[in-house]
């Protein structure tokens, strides 16, 4: 049994009607036949010939355009394996999930596409900062009240000698091994959480080498080779976990000690400023009282290898009072060194050759002794030849050379200010006279007098304060008995 679907037929005329013996149908109607007959099966077929080939036509045409669409996505597909490096950026090429080429720098690159290959990129040399600046500080609470009281979010750090101190800390890294930082590091935030970590461990561990008072003290450079030392650390702890980060540099901030402490550990950094100002201050004064004593060979010598020892005078004097009790000879030969020196002439002195001029206070007393000394014994060689002329003169003539110095003597002698002389007539015989001393001259007299004394005075005290610079006073070191 055998059943045709027909398409719409249309409606049949008058004409139609009459000659074929067919009953006529409406358009749009289904018929089902039993057994047609195959003229009329073929007539019906032929109707569906331009709806077969229109819709094979389309076919054809999506079959293409389908295929199009795949050699597209496949090539683009195949062009998603290549990658861009930016400035500032390292890549890792992975192939099947492993690192085919590590820390590849900015450029073009070509990979299998994913999931076959990828390229990974992560920011290179960018330096980013982290601060740690309440783990190791105290609350708010805690610092008024002058308790500590740990938590999560303050703290402090234990030096070595076992005293608190608190600080703040800040830090700088960058990623520097693309492949070590993808493998290892999952995020940024995860980057920033590492660095973190060690730079607080890095701190705890080299704040416990070093003393607080080494730490407070403003100026002595523990801070810095604490902050270097927590550098290290940290950097070793990122180095073993291999997170390909480094850390640039590492700042202590605002060392400080604990609430209850800080205005006695105030007091005590200021005396010791002070202490050590004082030093300072006597040391420059020290130099500037030696180097105006004898000059540049009073001052302490600085060796090759930066040791300090006593200036050649110094050493020289040391040595000649270590000789002392040696016997006159030894001391004699100290003596002599001493001399040399003085005068300028090189001398073997502990092992070396000093070779240097005395300058400043000695220098112009050895001028002025030497000066001194000429005059003294020109005066009194001069003295000597006179005293020979007289007596060669007293042996030829004694009167006249007891007359002449009889003159002279008397020629002096009224010749000074506190006398004074009396006219009187040559025919007077005897005279007495009550009279006081001329005012003016008596004045005039006392004047010069005090002025003389004044003069000597000033000169012996500056004199004795020109000694008192280079006396020291040597009772407060000498040790109990």
């Amino acid at each position: 049994m055998s059943f045709w679907l027909l398409g719409p037929i249309r409606q049949a005329d008058a004409d139609d009607s009459g000659g074929g013996g067919v009953p006529a149908r409406r358009a749009a109607s289904v018929t089902l036949r039993d057994g047609q007959p195959v003229e009329t099966a073929a007539t019906d077929a032929s109707l569906l010939d331009p709806a077969n080939k229109s819709l094979a036509e389309a076919l054809n045409i999506t079959y293409v355009l389908l295929q199009v669409a795949m050699v597209v996505l496949f090539v683009l597909y195949l062009a998603s394996g290549f990658k861009t490096v930016s400035e500032g950026q390292q890549a890792v090429r992975l192939v099947f999930g492993k690192i085919s080429d590590a820390n590849l720098g900015p450029g073009f690159y070509a990979n299998y596409p994913f999931p076959f290959g990828e390229m990974v990129t992560v920011p290179s040399g960018k330096s980013e900062s982290v601060s740690v600046d309440r783990v190791f500080w105290p609350d708010a609470n805690g610092a008024s009240s002058g308790m500590i009281k740990p938590t999560n979010e303050s703290g402090f750090l234990l030096t070595g000698d076992g005293s608190i101190v608190h600080a703040k800390l800040n830090a700088t890294y960058r990623r520097v091994g693309a492949a070590e930082y993808s493998r290892t590091v999952l995020s940024d935030s995860e980057a920033t959480n590492l660095v973190e970590l060690a730079i607080r461990r890095g701190a705890v561990h080299a704040v416990a080498e070093v003393t607080i008072d080494d730490l407070l003290r403003p100026g002595d450079g523990s801070v810095g080779t604490v902050a270097l030392r927590a550098r290290e650390l940290a950097n070793d702890m990122l180095r073993d976990m291999e997170t390909g980060i480094t850390i640039d540099a590492v700042q202590v901030i605002d060392p400080a000690a604990p609430a209850t402490l800080k205005d006695d550990f105030a007091k005590s950094l200021k005396a010791e400023a002070d202490s050590e100002r004082a030093i300072v201050t006597a040391r420059g004064e020290a130099t500037r009282t030696l180097s105006a004593v004898a000059g540049e060979i009073a001052l302490p010598r600085i060796n090759e290898n930066g040791t300090t020892t006593n200036s050649p005078i110094i050493a020289a004097i040391e040595n000649y009072e270590q000789a002392l009790p040696k016997g006159d000879k030894v001391a004699d030969a100290a003596l002599a060194t001493i001399f040399s020196i003085f005068d300028g002439t090189p001398v073997e002195l502990n092992g070396s050759t000093v070779n240097a001029s005395i300058g400043g206070e000695v220098s112009k007393t050895l001028v002025d002794a030497e000066q001194y000394r000429t005059e003294i014994t020109s005066k009194r060689r001069a003295d000597l030849e006179l005293f020979n002329a007289k007596v060669e003169q007293f042996k030829a003539n004694p009167s006249l050379m007891i007359q002449r110095e009889w003159s002279s003597g008397l020629r002096e002698f009224l010749a000074r200010d506190t006398v004074q002389m009396f006219m009187l007539p040559p025919s007077t015989d005897t005279m007495v006279l009550r009279l006081n001393r001329d005012p003016q001259i008596t004045r005039a007299a006392e004047i010069a007098r005090n002025q003389r004394q004044n003069a000597d005075s000033e000169k012996e005290r500056l004199r004795e304060l020109n000694d008192a610079r280079f006396k020291t006073d040597t009772s407060a070191l000498t040790a109990p008995q």
